[in-house]
C-alpha cells in the first residue's frame, strides 16, 4: 500500500480513496484502487509469473494502443500498477459480440506474434518459460513424474492417464520434430487468451494478464481461444464460429506458408497446446501451499485428459472439432 499511494502521488493522481480485491490465486493478486475519480489496477505477481512487468514494458514500445497502459512497476517485486483500460469482454458482450470483438483482435494479435520472430533471446531473458516445441517431449514426460497426476474431477483413474499419455508420448514426439521445422516455430505466446483477458473501452479492445505467456509456437494460442468463444455458442453456430476465427487469424499468417499447411499445423497445435496449458498450470502452481493444490492441482491432470481425448480428432471434420472445443 505504501508503494501504490507513492506511485499515485508521483502520477499526479492523489490519494487512494480505496482499495477492493477482485481477485487472489496462488499465481497473481489483482486489486482495483481508486485514487479520487482515477480507477487503477494493482497486479502482485508470483515468482513464475515475474516476467510480466517487464514484458509489459517491452511490448508497450510498439503495441501500447492494444496492452493496458503501465502506470509503473516494481521488477524486484513483480508488482504493476495498471490505468483502468475497461470491463472484460467476457462480462460485457453477448456470443456474437464476442465472436466480432475475436475476428477483430486476432489479426493484430498474429501481428504482434510476427515481431517477436528475432526477438526470442531478449525475450527469454525476462524470464518468460521456454517451452519451444523442441522441449515439450521431455516436458511432458516430466508432468508424469511425481503426484501431477492425480485424482481429481473427471479423473478417477490417474494410472490409466499415465498409461493413455505415455503411450501418446512418440506421437507427441513426431508431431513437435515435424512443426519444428518452420521458419516461425518459436514466438510470443500470451498463454490465456480469452474473452476474459480482452478489455473493452470506448469501442477499444485491450489484450491484458500475460502471466501465463512463454515462447512456443504460435499457433498454440488458438486452443483457449476457440474454447471460450465456442462454449457459449449454440452446438449448432460452433462449425461457423469456428471457421471464421481461425480464418481471421490464419490469414495474417498467409505470407508464411501455404493455406493447407497454415491449417495442418493450426489442426496440431490445438493438440499441443493441451501440454501447453497443463504444464503452465503445474509451473505457475510450483511453490503452492496445500490448499492452493488441493483446489487447483486438478487443472493439470483435466487438460492431460483433453489431450488424450484430442488426439483422434487432429484431422476430423472442422464441425467435429469445434464440437469438441465447445465442450471444455
Amino acid at each position: 500500500m505504501d508503494w501504490i499511494a507513492r506511485t499515485g502521488r508521483t502520477c499526479g493522481l492523489g490519494e487512494v480513496s480505496n482499495v477492493a480485491v477482485l481477485k487472489e490465486r496462488p499465481w497473481s493478486a489483482v486489486w482495483r484502487v481508486d485514487f479520487g475519480g482515477h480507477a487503477t489496477y494493482f497486479k502482485a505477481c508470483s515468482h513464475n509469473g515475474r516476467h510480466e512487468p517487464a514484458l509489459l514494458r517491452h511490448l508497450q514500445i510498439e503495441w501500447s494502443e492494444y496492452l493496458s497502459p503501465v502506470l509503473a512497476s516494481d521488477d524486484a517485486r513483480h508488482w504493476l500498477l495498471l490505468a483502468d483500460a475497461g470491463r472484460t469482454l467476457h462480462d460485457t458482450a453477448t456470443p456474437d459480440t464476442s465472436l466480432a470483438a475475436l475476428l477483430r483482435l486476432l489479426p493484430v494479435y498474429a501481428r504482434l506474434q510476427q515481431g517477436t520472430l528475432g526477438q526470442i533471446p531478449a525475450l527469454l531473458t525476462l524470464a518468460l518459460p521456454d517451452r519451444r516445441l523442441s522441449h515439450l517431449p521431455a516436458l511432458l514426460a516430466g508432468l508424469l513424474e511425481g503426484d501431477r497426476v492425480r485424482p481429481g474431477p473427471a479423473i478417477a483413474d490417474p494410472t490409466a492417464l499415465r498409461q493413455d499419455i505415455a503411450a501418446l508420448l512418440p506421437a507427441f514426439e513426431q508431431v513437435c520434430l515435424s512443426l519444428n521445422d518452420s521458419s516461425f516455430a518459436a514466438t510470443l505466446d500470451h498463454g490465456d487468451f480469452h474473452t476474459g483477458n480482452v478489455l473493452v473501452k470506448d469501442d477499444e479492445y485491450r489484450l491484458c494478464d500475460w502471466g501465463d505467456a512463454c515462447i512456443t509456437h504460435p499457433f498454440a494460442s488458438m486452443l483457449v481461444a476457440l474454447e471460450f468463444v465456442l462454449q457459449t455458442l449454440p452446438p449448432a453456430a460452433r462449425g461457423n464460429g469456428g471457421r471464421q476465427l481461425r480464418h481471421a487469424y490464419l490469414a495474417a499468417w498467409r505470407d508464411w506458408d501455404d493455406e493447407a499447411r497454415l491449417l495442418s499445423t493450426l489442426r496440431q497445435m490445438l493438440w499441443v497446446g493441451h501440454v501447453l496449458r497443463a504444464l503452465d498450470f503445474d509451473y505457475m502452481l510450483q511453490g503452492s501451499d496445500p490448499v492452493s493444490l488441493q483446489r487447483w492441482a486438478y487443472l493439470i491432470p483435466a487438460r492431460l485428459a483433453r489431450w488424450v481425448a484430442h488426439y483422434p480428432l487432429i484431422e476430423a471434420e472442422e464441425e467435429t472439432l469445434y464440437r469438441f472445443l465447445g465442450e471444455a
